[in-house]
């Protein structure tokens, strides 16, 4: 639904963001904004975004919505973790996400860890001989990107406690893939899961 509020939440990151794949009332923001209709959510993720990229489009969000912004949710790809890219370290992008959450007194900042469907479920997915069997486990950069946001004071969630959920709910190992459309993007089920933790 379109509402304009003064009040805004950003939903940044690269095509988790855009909620590739979905049509347009299917999306993160859009279910977002179903559920809350006091604020504006506002999308602006990037398809194929590196984190730097992400900052940028904040940055510019945060000159355009300057004084408006209540709060940001960052859907964070597992692949946004790599040392050859700028800001691909926990140690260099949480303190450069609490400094714009700090320039913009943004009350609250709400970190989501996304991980491969191959990470999410690896029992299901990591079948020998096929080619993403040996598909990087990024456990340690996980486990500081985890502990770096909760130093910071971020809202932190892992959406593999989704997936585990989603699992349990329906007594089977497979229910979660009922909440992928591919290989990481949510499908309107898996963002509907995610709504359920988010929305106030």
């Amino acid at each position: 639904p379109l509402i304009e509020r003064a009040d805004k939440v950003l939903i940044a990151g690269d095509s988790m963001a855009m909620s590739l794949g979905l049509s347009d009332e299917e999306t993160l923001a859009s279910q977002l904004q179903a559920r809350d209709r006091s604020r504006q959510y506002v999308s602006i993720g990037i398809g194929g975004a590196d984190p730097a990229d992400i900052l940028c489009a904040l940055k510019r969000a945060g000159e355009r919505y300057r004084g408006q912004i209540r709060g940001v949710i960052y859907p964070l790809s597992e692949n946004d973790l790599a040392d050859r890219k700028p800001f691909g370290r926990p140690e260099e992008l949480i303190p450069a996400l609490a400094e714009f959450q700090r320039e913009h007194a943004i009350a609250e900042f709400t970190l989501v860890y996304m991980p491969y469907i191959y990470n999410a479920m690896p029992d299901v997915t990591r079948i020998r001989g096929h080619v993403e069997y040996l598909r990087r486990r990024p456990h340690e950069e996980k486990k500081a990107l985890l502990a770096e946001a909760r130093k910071a004071k971020f809202r932190v969630l892992d959406y593999t406690e989704v997936t585990d959920a989603e699992r349990a709910a329906h007594g089977s190992q497979f229910a979660a893939f009922a909440l992928f459309v591919d290989h990481a993007h949510l499908s309107a089920l898996g963002n509907a899961r995610l709504v359920e933790r988010l929305a106030p």
